[in-house]
């Protein structure tokens, strides 16, 4: 795929996906189309040299397979399951990859590569996904809110992807919320993850269990309460069982002190919440409403839409491939008021 003076020269963008279990990589065209996809395992505990070198191998096979050669690919952007230095390309801290300290994995990936390369947090990525494509479509002020094992997060104001000085922000689940009685592992009061990431949803409701109530989750582990999980207690609930339920409804209302708060400050349009949550539904997301209505004044907290996120597990990459696609120059998104007229014209 030559430029021939009819294309741009370097047609091609690739995203990137780093996680700790799974590598995925898509090669799409400049307007975010994408042409072929691929994932394998993360060599994670071999270091940053096995990553990258498994990630080109990766590259060269979707180049082959689409008939394309490396000098097509323009650039390559990658989300990062840790914090980034957006300035600079380095990788500050990556907790679930081994040895992931001050990597300067832009550099790196540049001298692989040959092209332009942008780096970001995962969830910054998520979040990118989800304003362009997905539930924050017609907003102008973002948030996500991912929910998993931990609690990360991403803002879109003013149509801009906000990274915060050292490109940090959104980093919600360190986030200290006064009163919680779970401890941070990284604070010395109670932050939001320490209630509403997935493993804190288990853990509440061994501690309800352990003391003796009666619920439908301990027949769903045969008694054996090392095998909740998260999952486990939502589908409990989603069967009417109360115990699982008033979890739930606790980490709702956590997650909705934690959204007022952020109502306050940055008066979005839109929070999204992905993720297990997300999964949730309104088990998680209805008590968040409720604790934003009673936390925030209507003028706020009713401006403020609370919504589940609409791409799933795939928003990352997707994430990656726009932003590969068109950097930071995002394409402008419709309001919904915009959409419903071309929709009625």
């Amino acid at each position: 795929m030559k430029g021939d003076g009819t294309e741009p020269a370097q047609p091609l963008v690739v995203g990137v996906d780093l996680g700790g279990t799974k590598l995925s990589a898509a090669l799409a065209t400049r307007a975010g189309a994408v042409l072929r996809a691929s994932t394998e395992p993360t060599p994670a505990e071999a270091g940053v040299e096995a990553v990258c070198g498994q990630l080109r191998s990766m590259v060269e096979g979707l180049l082959a397979d689409a008939g394309a050669d490396p000098a097509d690919v323009g650039r390559l952007a990658m989300a990062v399951p840790g914090l980034v230095e957006h300035r600079t390309g380095v990788v500050l801290r990556a907790p679930n990859l081994a040895g992931w300290r001050n990597v300067p994995l832009r550099d790196r990936l540049r001298a692989l590569f040959r092209c332009e390369v942008l780096l970001d947090n995962d969830a910054h990525l998520g979040a990118l996904a989800e304003y362009l494509e997905g539930a924050g479509r017609g907003a102008r002020n973002f948030v996500f809110i991912a929910v998993g094992t931990g609690i990360g997060g991403g803002l879109v104001l003013e149509g801009r992807l906000f990274r915060g000085s050292r490109g940090t922000a959104g980093e919600m689940g360190y986030a200290v919320i006064p009163g919680l009685d779970h401890p941070c592992a990284a604070e010395p009061g109670g932050c939001l993850g320490a209630l509403v990431s997935g493993p804190a949803i288990a853990e509440r409701a061994v501690a309800r269990l352990a003391g003796g109530a009666r619920s439908l989750i301990r027949r769903a582990v045969d008694g054996d309460l090392s095998r909740i999980t998260g999952e486990t207690v939502q589908e409990a609930a989603r069967a009417g069982d109360p115990v699982a339920r008033e979890v739930l409804r606790e980490v709702g209302t956590a997650l909705g002190v934690a959204i007022a708060n952020l109502a306050y400050l940055l008066n979005p349009d839109v929070v999204c919440v992905g993720g297990g949550a997300a999964a949730a539904g309104d088990l998680i997301l209805g008590p968040a409403r409720a604790a934003v209505r009673e936390r925030t004044y209507p003028e706020i907290g009713q401006v403020t839409r609370i919504v589940p996120a609409a791409l799933g597990p795939e928003a990352v990459l997707r994430g990656a491939v726009l932003y590969a696609a068109f950097g930071d120059d995002l394409p402008p998104v419709p309001s919904e008021e915009e959409e419903a007229g071309e929709a009625t014209a």
